[in-house]
């Protein structure tokens, strides 16, 4: 998941890096409230995992191939 954000934020532009960056704010508060629930971190970290990818397929579409 670090190396999904760290190569996916460089690409964005500014507007939607600040968005990423709240996004990803949200998403560690709600890591911090699964606590030690193995089951809800994977899951926290799942969704995480999809949503950067999802950033990912955006440009990719965006992009002139």
């Amino acid at each position: 998941m670090a190396v999904l954000y760290t190569q996916l934020k460089p690409l964005l532009g500014m507007g939607a890096r600040g968005d990423m960056e709240d996004e990803q704010a949200a998403w560690l508060k709600r890591r911090a409230a699964c606590g030690a629930d193995r089951a809800c971190l994977g899951k926290t970290y799942y969704d995480r995992i999809q949503q950067l990818k999802r950033g990912f397929e955006a440009l990719t579409k965006r992009s002139p191939v």
